[in-house]
């Protein structure tokens, strides 16, 4: 029942009955007798519902045990068709039914009780909504209270989009009031919402706002103050007057712009916290150049002070300020910029008390730890650096005393009790802790204190007889265990790890060394720390070195900054290091991670040692780069592997990325080089949990350990470098990394030895199965399902007819939208995911072959991924639900909604039918695209094709058209995009490894794909095919299906 529906039993008719009519009228105190009423005065459609109508005739073979009044659908008898027409929300109806054995005989029921339909909800009330980072927005609403019948709110349907750009459906929950959407600079944006309850859905409420602008340059200091540039407005919108507005503001916590209050003038009290004034204003016929320079100096009277001055004396001493341009269009609407980084005008010699005039120092604050002034820049008074800091330094100092007194008093155990210190530290300042990972404080803050009263966990000695090893055969049951309870034991464990091993790191506490260190409390031990070559004041860096199967295989070092580049490239040198690992990218949450530290092309000198970039190979979830390093004239050769699939928040959904991308840096990896390095942000975090992956599975993969001991292996390496695996979520993503190995077995087969292991799989064992049929049974247990939580839009009743398989739907994160199409609610959806590639991710399309009403859809999904490529695997046939959804006379045009296609050219061979279409939004072709459908249709359902080598020629004819014809994904189908759509995408990146590696993984490359759609390769049949023809670098003439496993 909803709104405009009513729901009603039907009771079991007569044995003779053949047909039923349902009839409706508005409720009535004295209604004629149902048995009254003439079949012939029955209208199909009533704009009157005072009067009886008929809304449907049913057949009695058709007929439903309910029966939904008012679902708008068509029904016919032989003369007339019925309208079942959508019914007034809030209104009661009555309903009596008519059942027919003939025209002339029949029997009719009684007037129903009164029914009424549910009241619409009410829609969302848009609150506000405020900029809450450098490009994020954050979109607040109210739910009015639901009608008295309506007592569940489901969820909330919401929609954003950029002007003139494609829509993006977000995932709401029914507990929200509030989410953040990441935007980019001076653009227009839409954001709709609608509530939606067990019945009903409310109307779509809808605001329209303009994000902020790019953050002005940082201010630039001068012997006397600082010097701030105003930009000349550009776009459509009329301005009016230009304003440079400060921000008075102490913290890194300031409001967004918008919310402001801004003043005329600065405040009195200059110790007064988030107050902005405007410094100074232009009318926009000022402007004689695309920027205005305003120099900020000292306050002095006001009756020095000139409102339109270049020179404009604002500044209070000691103050901290942030700038923002302010435009006014004509209408009197603001149009901000982003607030700048801060800067603190201080007096030169300013300490205590010295009332010595002068310029300030640069102390610039933006919540980047990266761009904290540590002081070594020689720029400015030391003493007044140190003049200002002492307050800082006693609450510093203060809260630490705090946090350990209340550690050691509660002995609490915590998430992330090792970083409580951090967190405290941010919440003072302001900062988002982030992900969990690198949550640690910035470089200028490195406690001095005594190291075992910060860092020890206060439990004493390890004991690691608490936390033994777990053989290999029993550690699934273990993880299981460790599980129960939302992971209790697995807390209870993680809380044993050790917070320090009491050792030294005075190293990296000399006043020459802390700026080296990215983050203030992730510092070096003393006696694994990696030692660069010269004297003291230039042999540190913040790396360790850390065990694996022999002593120091590796090191563990934080992202570079700008000032360690170079000491990064003179480790790798001097260590003979052959293998970086990077577990971060540059910036993650706009936030700087790690600095660039390889050219993009050609050759860079980083200090005495030159890097040239020889090769880049881009995969799905990582990056290769060979680097060649020359230094005295000698040569080596550094592979790069890039992981660029961590999330910003928490873990991998699933650890099967990472182990491929681990399982291609071993397969590189040259064992007699020097240690590996790898990194992350920190060093801590990510690359921990990297290290214990790689290092268990090392040992166990060459038969060294036949138990796991992850807390033992965590242990090992914070005895080395301090936080190593910073969160419980890490410390369990190990623990699943592990398992999956074991319980997947090692599947990987060099080209050379692929014939032979098709036939050992290909043999019968003694349980009845063969060595696929067994593979795939636990490639079934291993990979996971989606929740109907996950496939929200696909669920929707207003979507559930584009779907072809009620099974097979898009989840959320992969699915592929479409733009929206404005007043056409959920015109965003179609039944497409994106899957990765081996050559790269969201490379192919995996979609279902279109549906009579979805054609239009599906031409919108071309035309918006810039397709040029489409595969097409099952047959079709006009006037069928499989219908031909293309032109098929050549040279004429055929519209499909607002797009145009034309048939260019058809050929065959091979038992591919090649089809060339131009595809163009305008009429007359113009700027049309060429769009190629490869068309196979020897593949029967759920089976295999009968001759192998088609579909290898098949993926070449592909592969050839996306490299000529454009670079948008490869677009796959069949009759529900799920069984040979996976099979197809399964060999095609099978095929690509091969050429590439000489090396193939069936059960990972399915598994992987797996994971967006999990009913892709339905079966051991397809399975096995993907594994054979995986094989084949090149199509084979007359290859056919080896009767041996054609039934597997």
């Amino acid at each position: 029942m909803s709104s405009s529906s009513l729901n009603i039993d039907i009771p079991k008719p007569a044995n003779y009955i053949k047909e039923v009519m349902v009839i409706v009228q508005s409720a009535s105190k004295n209604p004629t007798l149902s048995k009254y009423i003439r079949t012939t005065d029955l209208k199909p459609y009533q704009t009157n519902t005072h009067d009886p109508y008929a809304t449907a005739y049913l057949k009695v073979n058709d007929l439903p045990l309910t029966f939904v009044i008012g679902d708008g659908k068509e029904y016919h008898s032989e003369k007339v068709t019925y309208l079942n027409q959508p019914l007034k929300q809030n209104s009661s109806y009555i309903v009596f039914l008519r059942f027919f054995e003939s025209q002339d005989s029949y029997y009719s029921t009684e007037w129903s009780n009164d029914v009424k339909t549910l009241a619409k909800p009410p829609a969302p009330v848009i609150l506000k909504i405020i900029s809450t980072g450098l490009k994020t927005y954050t979109i607040s609403w109210f739910q009015p209270p639901l009608p008295d019948q309506q007592t569940v709110v489901m969820r909330y349907h919401a929609i954003y989009r950029v002007s003139n750009g494609p829509s993006e459906t977000l995932n709401v929950s029914k507990e929200m009031t509030s989410i953040v959407i990441d935007v980019e600079f001076d653009k227009q944006y839409t954001f709709e919402i609608q509530v939606v309850t067990e019945a009903e859905r409310s109307d779509v409420t809808s605001e329209s706002w303009f994000s902020h602008s790019a953050p002005l340059e940082p201010a630039k200091k001068t012997d006397d103050g600082y010097t701030v540039k105003l930009r000349k407005p550009q776009g459509v919108r009329k301005i009016k007057t230009v304003a440079l507005v400060l921000l008075l503001s102490k913290s890194s916590n300031f409001p967004a712009p918008e919310e402001l209050n801004v003043q005329k003038s600065p405040p009195a009290d200059d110790k007064t916290d988030n107050v902005a004034f405007i410094a100074s204003e232009f009318n926009i016929t000022e402007f004689q150049s695309d920027t205005v320079e305003i120099s900020l100096r000292e306050s002095r009277s006001s009756g020095r002070r000139k409102k339109r001055a270049v020179e404009v004396y604002t500044l209070a001493p000691n103050a901290t300020y942030r700038t923002a341009q302010l435009d006014t269009d004509e209408s009197g609407n603001r149009i901000w910029s982003y607030w700048s980084e801060s800067f603190t005008f201080l007096k030169a010699g300013d300490n205590g008390g010295d009332d010595n005039k002068g310029g300030g120092t640069d102390n610039v604050d933006n919540g980047d730890p990266d761009k904290r002034n540590d002081g070594g820049n020689g720029e400015g008074s030391p003493f007044a650096a140190v003049g200002a800091s002492v307050g800082v330094a006693v609450i510093i100092v203060a809260s630490i005393l705090a946090v350990i007194f209340f550690r050691r008093r509660t002995n609490k155990r915590s998430k992330d009790k090792e970083i409580v210190l951090n967190e405290n530290y941010y919440e003072m300042r302001g900062i988002d802790s982030g992900d969990g990972e690198d949550n640690v404080v910035p470089d200028d803050d490195l406690p001095n204190g005594n190291n075992d009263m910060i860092y020890s966990n206060g439990i004493g000695d390890i004991d690691e007889k608490a936390h033994p090893p777990v053989p290999m055969e029993e550690f699934e049951h273990y993880v299981s265990e460790l599980k129960v309870d939302s992971n209790y034991e697995f807390q209870r464990e993680y809380d044993d790890l050790p917070k320090n091993t009491r050792t030294s790191w005075e190293v990296a506490k000399r006043p020459f060394n802390k700026k080296k260190n990215r983050y203030g409390n992730i510092a070096t031990y003393d006696h694994c720390r990696v030692v660069l070559s010269g004297d003291e004041n230039k042999d540190y860096i913040n790396a360790s070195y850390i065990d694996g199967i022999k002593s120091n295989s590796y090191i563990a070092t934080q992202g570079p900054t700008k000032l360690t580049v170079n000491d990064m490239w003179r480790m790798v040198w001097e260590q003979h290091s052959y293998s970086i690992v990077m577990v971060t990218s540059l910036v993650e949450l706009n936030r700087p991670k790690c600095e660039k530290y390889w050219p993009d092309k050609g050759s860079k000198k980083y200090g005495d040692i030159e890097v040239t970039l020889m090769k880049t190979e881009e995969f799905a979830y990582h990056v290769t780069h060979t680097l060649q390093l020359k230094k005295d004239g000698e040569e080596r050769e550094v592979r790069h592997y890039y992981f660029h699939s961590w999330p910003d928040h928490g873990v991998p959904k699933y650890p099967t990325q990472l182990l491929a991308f681990r399982r291609h840096y071993r397969t590189h990896h040259m064992e007699q080089s020097g240690p590996i390095v790898v990194h992350c942000s920190a060093g801590v975090g990510r690359t921990g949990v990297f290290l214990a992956i790689d290092t268990i599975l090392d040992k166990f993969e060459k038969g060294v350990i036949n138990s796991i001991d992850v807390f033992g292996q965590v242990c090992a390496m914070r005895e080395r470098r301090m936080h190593m695996v910073q969160t419980l979520e890490q410390y369990i993503f190990v623990h699943e990394a592990i398992l999956e190995t074991i319980l997947c077995g090692m599947n990987e087969v060099d080209s050379i030895k692929l014939e032979k292991e098709i036939e050992i799989l290909a043999e019968i064992n003694a349980c009845g199965m063969t060595g696929f049929q067994k593979k795939f049974k636990r490639l079934g247990e291993v990979s996971t399902n989606l929740s109907p939580d996950e496939c929200i839009a696909g669920s929707l009743d207003e979507n559930y007819h584009k779907n072809r398989n009620k099974d097979v739907l898009p989840a959320e994160n992969n699915r592929v939208p479409l733009q929206y199409v404005y007043g056409v609610e959920n015109s965003d959806y179609i039944n497409a995911v994106f899957v990765n590639g081996y050559l790269g991710r969201n490379y192919f399309i995996a979609t279902q072959s279109p549906l009579p009403n979805t054609i239009n859809d599906f031409w919108r999904l071309v035309h918006s991924q810039k397709s040029s490529t489409i595969v097409l695997l099952n047959n079709v046939k006009d006037r069928t639900s499989f219908p031909k959804f293309w032109p098929t006379t050549r040279g004429q045009p055929t519209q499909y909604d607002r797009l145009t296609v034309q048939l260019d050219s058809e050929t065959e061979s091979n038992g591919i039918r090649t089809r060339q279409f131009i595809l163009s939004s305008y009429p007359d072709l113009t700027d049309g695209q060429v769009v190629n459908i490869f068309h196979y249709t020897k593949w029967p359902d759920h089976r295999v094709p009968a001759n192998g080598s088609d579909v290898i020629a098949l993926t070449s004819l592909v592969e050839n058209s996306r490299m000529n014809h454009g670079q948008g994904p490869i677009i796959v189908a069949c009759s529900d995009g799920a069984g040979r759509t996976g099979t197809y995408i399964a060999i095609s990146n099978l095929l690509e490894r091969m050429k590439i590696e000489q090396a193939m993984d069936v059960f990972q490359a399915i598994k992987i794909i797996r994971e967006t759609r999990p009913q892709f390769v339905e079966n051991a049949v397809l399975a096995t095919f993907s594994t054979a023809f995986g094989s084949e670098p090149e199509p084979v003439a007359g290859t056919h299906v080896d009767p041996r496993w054609r039934n597997a």
